[in-house]
């Protein structure tokens, strides 16, 4: 019985290509260049190959991949004299764009 209650978790979390696209706020015409390309997520092809899923622990972890993490300032913002000195440049730049 257990058994069937996994199977039954993890069938459940298998995304349609349609609602991958509605997730993720594309067409599904681009998941499927995405495939034609090897890109994108994992996806797993049913029997007969007609049919696409995508499991979710897959797109998470794809999503996971995806994400950009801006690089941190050559400026050490711990030092004082530093965060004084970048505070500095930040304010005449911006006094620049107002006059």
């Amino acid at each position: 019985m257990r058994l069937v209650v996994d199977m039954t978790k993890r069938i459940a979390s298998l995304l349609t290509q349609q609602q991958l696209a509605d997730l993720l706020g594309i067409s599904e015409r681009s998941l499927e260049r995405w495939r034609s390309e090897q890109q994108g997520p994992p996806y797993v092809p049913l029997v007969g190959g007609g049919t696409i899923r995508y499991r979710l622990c897959d797109v998470e972890q794809w999503l996971e991949d995806q994400l950009v993490r801006p690089t941190r300032s050559h400026v050490r913002l711990n030092d004082s004299n530093h965060l004084h000195e970048y505070w500095n440049t930040i304010s005449r730049r911006s006094m620049r764009s107002v006059e």
